[in-house]
């Protein structure tokens, strides 16, 4: 039998840049985190329709979601683009298995 030795590099837990510390904690009243959190979901919205559109050949969720995406643009806070990310998957839910990929 062979004996091991696990070695872990650790470091610390957060960063010693206090130019990045001090913009993350303004991110969320200068409207940064807003920004950020609308392009995420945006592109993960986008990415939904498409599997809609081309994988499970549904353009009526695909229309749905790009609904949502467009609503996303006048989200005004992180809690209405949380729950304008929630919708798509609710609805896939609803329509049932037809909406889900086979085999996945």
């Amino acid at each position: 039998m062979h004996k091991s030795t696990i070695v872990i590099p650790t470091g610390p837990v957060r960063s010693s840049d206090a130019k990045l510390r001090r913009a993350q904690s303004l991110a969320l009243s200068n409207g940064t985190a807003l920004r950020i959190a609308r392009e995420l979901i945006r592109r993960k919205l986008a990415g939904q329709e498409q599997v809609a559109r081309y994988k499970l050949l549904d353009s009526s969720t695909a229309d749905t979601i790009a609904r949502f995406t467009g609503d996303l643009r006048q989200a005004d806070s992180i809690s209405t683009i949380r729950l304008i990310d929630l919708i798509p998957g609710t609805v896939r839910f609803l329509m049932g298995p037809s909406t889900r990929l086979q085999g996945r």
